[in-house]
């Protein structure tokens, strides 16, 4: 069984969420670089890579947690973990060359063509917005 962690990250800037987002060229992407979450880590290796931003997860609060047979379950030993973190202010130190924070307003733009965005990008998005429904 392959296992992924994925992490979310979300901060506030200027009184608007602003989600953590990476962009991330992978095997089989046509258009080149696509936005994916924060961390999208298959190994322990790659947690040492992503380890400032594993830190700031560890250190907010998790909103929701979840693990999804990626695919719609066509690839039912590839689970992935998602965590969505709300870290509060969003930090500009964790943007780097790949990473950048942007609000839901913008990541909208994205999300109406295809290419731009991931799959597992999609999925923490539906699950934040399972959360949205539910706070008062």
């Amino acid at each position: 069984r392959t296992t992924t962690r994925i992490i979310l990250l979300l901060g506030t800037f200027k009184e608007t969420l602003h989600l953590l987002v990476q962009a991330r060229l992978e095997a089989g992407n046509r258009g080149g670089f696509e936005l994916t979450t924060t961390v999208q880590s298959e190994s322990p290796q790659e947690d040492a890579v992503e380890s400032r931003y594993l830190h700031a997860a560890a250190n907010g609060q998790t909103l929701l947690y979840f693990q999804n047979s990626e695919e719609g379950g066509r690839f039912n030993q590839c689970v992935s973990e998602y965590e969505i973190v709300r870290t509060g202010e969003a930090d500009a130190s964790l943007e780097g060359p790949f990473h950048r924070w942007i609000s839901l307003g913008q990541l909208s733009a994205f999300l109406t063509g295809e290419r731009y965005i991931t799959n597992e990008l999609r999925s923490a998005i539906s699950g934040l917005l399972s959360v949205a429904q539910h706070e008062p």
